[in-house]
């Protein structure tokens, strides 16, 4: 997309939240006016704060005064699971026991080591629900912001698995949890609508 658009004459900027699209990572700073991918991250997490992505796209699209094109890359919604408060405990306040969304305490499930109770994986789920309900509060400055001409398309690369005996992870199965993400349009002159049909990443940029 940045290819086709910078011929076009668009400004160019991607923000990224996450080490696994660094440029270093993946090379994907082609065409890109602006690539900001430059943040510390621990090794726990790898992923930069969303208010902060959020903060730089804003800044950048509010100074362009032509047609623009930005890639906004959020990790929140990611292993580890560790939302903020309220969001931690938001859809599991009654949980007693040891799980939490941490890498140390479940690299274990995630290898196959060990296999977790229904209330555990219960709970895992809640923390991930509770990021992405983080998640949807953080990028709603950055949506609100923008005008009716502009399009704007959410989407994710995957899902995470909690079932299949295959839980906390994403890397090693095909099953609906970690394949069927989200693929959401909104723009000038597109009318509401459901696609029934099987789509995917791949036709995002046709479209």
């Amino acid at each position: 997309i940045a290819d086709i658009v910078k011929e076009q004459g668009f400004s160019t900027a991607a923000f990224i939240g996450g080490v696994t699209l660094q440029d270093s990572a993946c090379g994907l700073n082609r065409n890109f006016d602006v690539y900001d991918d430059a943040f510390t991250y621990s090794p726990d997490d790898m992923s930069r704060p969303g208010k902060e992505v959020t903060q730089k796209a804003m800044e950048w699209i509010s100074a362009q005064n032509g047609p623009y094109f930005a890639f906004v890359h959020y990790f929140d919604a990611h292993f580890p699971y560790t939302p903020s408060p309220p969001w931690d405990t938001q859809y599991d306040p009654t949980y007693t026991g040891s799980i939490d969304g941490s890498d140390a305490v479940l690299r274990p499930f995630r290898d196959g080591q060990k296999s977790p109770t229904k209330e555990d994986v219960e709970h895992v789920l809640a923390l991930y629900d509770g990021e992405l309900s983080e998640l949807d509060q953080t990028i709603a400055p950055l949506l609100e912001s923008l005008d009716s001409n502009t399009l704007v398309v959410v989407t994710s690369d995957h899902g995470e698995s909690f079932e299949h005996g295959y839980y906390f992870n994403h890397r090693g199965g095909l099953w609906d949890g970690i394949t069927h993400v989200p693929l959401i349009i909104r723009g000038p002159g597109v009318t509401p609508t459901r696609i029934k049909n099987q789509v995917g990443l791949i036709d995002v940029l046709p479209t």
